[in-house]
């Protein structure tokens, strides 16, 4: 017997949701910028990338990349700098 939180697949409420919280989400990859030695940077925009997390985009861009052992996953940086899901945040430094 179905109750009102069944979905018509057959899965419960709960069920379908974990079901679409598992698929990848499209994340927007930004750096912050930079300020050394005299040189610097404003925050840039590096691309796309889907993942079940922003992490996970992130380690899937950058292994695609042409440098990828500028990108630290365990720090979340690329070159040093930072990495944002967003350009508002990426600009809070050096703009």
């Amino acid at each position: 017997m179905m109750d009102d939180k069944t979905i018509r697949l057959g899965l419960s409420y709960d069920q379908g949701k974990a079901a679409l919280l598992a698929q990848p989400k499209k994340f927007d990859i930004w750096a912050e910028g930079y300020s050394a030695t005299g040189e610097g940077g404003k925050a840039c925009h590096f691309g796309s990338a889907y993942g079940k997390d922003f992490k996970e985009a992130c380690i899937t861009f950058f292994s695609t990349g042409s440098r990828p052992g500028w990108f630290n996953p365990d720090r979340m940086t690329h070159w040093g700098c930072r990495l944002f899901d967003n350009e508002q945040d990426a600009r809070r430094s050096f703009g």
